[in-house]
């Protein structure tokens, strides 16, 4: 095991080799800003531990417990799957993606986060809010009739697409419309405002491509014509008052190889500092990196293409964000895989260099380290992620939330890791809701880290390192009295 040392009068207590309850060493090195790196070569847990017992997955670096709530009245966990996916946020409020609808929390007091309401409807596959903050988007994707609603069809579908559910009153949320996506539904979306016009990019597909194996229902067994595409649609007010979306545009890019998996999973809209133009960063799985000029959302262009696929041997592109910052007057925008499986590897995040839309560079990568590939089951697969202030703030399912530093030119070519948590319960009170061990997603908003795992609740975090920083103004909406989206 390599050890580093930093040896400055201030830093050299800091640097050094920690020793954890579990017989391992953590390597450690300090960069003079208060903080430590985490650069050793092996995982911080025993990988060859019991799985299905959450005891055996705690540990935390740098990475503080704050709160934990579930999305019930009491904010206890329930005894049942809650079901948590993605968090959008407007002004004090979180909306929760959950197994059966969202709810909506107060985070006024991150440590004490408050139960407002729920709504009850579909499983949310991801979850946006309007920029100002009257309208949600709960998105829905591949769900089948439950034989326990007197369904025995397993090929019958529930409806697939955008519920629109109006939020002005956030303690009773209301349907407002419903715009379908056929035929797999919605997986992603991107709220973006442009002007006066309230934009959300849609991103769908089907699992499998022409020629492969038919998947089990409810998926479609084929991938028809351009069912894999972005819809750019607009919020806009129908004959009545009520607000539905209407499709601008539709952009969908042709299949790389006969044997690539290519759809756009996420995506990701800013309008360029340089350019002045607005671009959608779109991640399209084993099409890589795609940039598209939406300055004109009915017109959208193709820009630049990335797919090369070192230093990984994956590319399966899931997530993409980019920093509303300049990190070294560069433009930065990162991107995540999802694997289900992997050999020698958990895949790797890339920072690219997009100051250049036209001509992306990558700059550095980063993997989860000591991992030596997973069977299946997205065991230690990356999955959603943040770009804020020169921080990556990243889920891993199975391997934990993490904080990658890229703040400066050195750190964009070589990331290191500051922080890790794995999800576990209030060390006051351990047995006051289930330990968890699968993270789904990891949001920053004003100095704390929001991380869902996917069955017992939201973790609310802090990084030693971050102080009570408003989310940058692009990343928010116009404020009431105060307010704001988190993309």
């Amino acid at each position: 095991m390599r050890m580093f040392f930093a040896f400055t009068a201030t830093t050299l207590l800091l640097a050094g080799c920690l020793h954890d309850g579990d017989g391992k060493d953590k390597d450690l090195l300090d960069d003079a800003l208060g903080y430590l790196s985490y650069v050793s070569d092996e995982f911080p847990l025993e990988l060859d531990h019991n799985h299905n017992d959450p005891s055996l997955h705690v540990d935390n670096f740098q990475v503080d417990f704050v709160a934990h709530h579930a999305c019930t009245p009491d904010g206890k966990y329930p005894g049942a799957g809650v079901g948590m996916t993605d968090i959008a946020f407007w002004a004090n409020y979180a909306f929760v993606g959950i197994r059966n609808g969202f709810c909506i929390l107060d985070v006024s007091n991150p440590a004490s986060p408050k139960f407002v309401s729920k709504y009850l409807g579909e499983p949310a596959a991801d979850f946006e809010v309007s920029a100002d903050g009257n309208f949600a988007f709960l998105l829905t994707q591949r769900n089948g009739e439950p034989v326990n609603r007197g369904s025995t069809d397993p090929t019958d579908h529930l409806p697939r697409g955008v519920i629109v559910v109006n939020v002005r009153n956030k303690a009773s949320p209301q349907f407002e419309s419903y715009y379908p996506v056929p035929t797999n539904g919605v997986h992603t979306a991107v709220p973006y405002k442009m002007g006066n016009r309230q934009l959300l990019s849609i991103q769908t597909y089907d699992w499998v491509p022409p020629g492969l194996p038919s998947p089990v229902p409810p998926v479609p067994p084929t991938n028809a014509p351009y069912t894999q595409r972005i819809e750019i649609t607009e919020l806009k007010a129908a004959p009545g008052g009520r607000m539905v979306l209407e499709r601008v545009s539709m952009w969908s890019q042709d299949r790389p190889t006969p044997t690539d998996l290519w759809f756009p999973h996420d995506a990701y809209i800013q309008q360029h500092p340089v350019t002045g133009k607005t671009y959608l960063y779109a991640a399209y799985w084993d099409a890589g990196l795609i940039v598209l000029d939406i300055s004109d959302p009915a017109k959208p262009a193709k820009v630049s293409q990335f797919r090369e696929a070192a230093p990984s041997k994956y590319n399966a592109y899931h997530d993409v964000k980019v920093s509303e910052e300049l990190i070294d007057g560069r433009h930065i925008t990162v991107t995540g895989p999802e694997l289900q499986a992997a050999v020698a590897e958990t895949g790797h995040f890339r920072i690219f260099d997009t100051t250049d839309p036209a001509k992306p560079v990558q700059l550095g990568t980063w993997t989860l380290p000591g991992v030596p590939g997973f069977q299946g089951g997205f065991l230690f697969s990356p999955h959603v992620f943040q770009v804020v202030h020169g921080r990556i703030y990243l889920a891993h399912n199975h391997g934990g939330i993490w904080v990658i530093d890229i703040h400066n030119e050195t750190l964009l070519k070589e990331p290191k890791a500051v922080g890790y948590y794995f999800p576990h319960g209030d060390a006051k009170d351990p047995k006051s809701w289930a330990q968890s061990a699968s993270v789904w997603g990891a949001y920053y908003k004003d100095g704390y880290i929001y991380a869902t795992e996917t069955t017992q609740g939201m973790h609310v975090l802090k990084w030693v390192a971050d102080e009570i920083v408003p989310t940058p103004a692009a990343m928010v909406a116009p404020k009431p009295a105060g307010g704001n989206e988190t993309q």
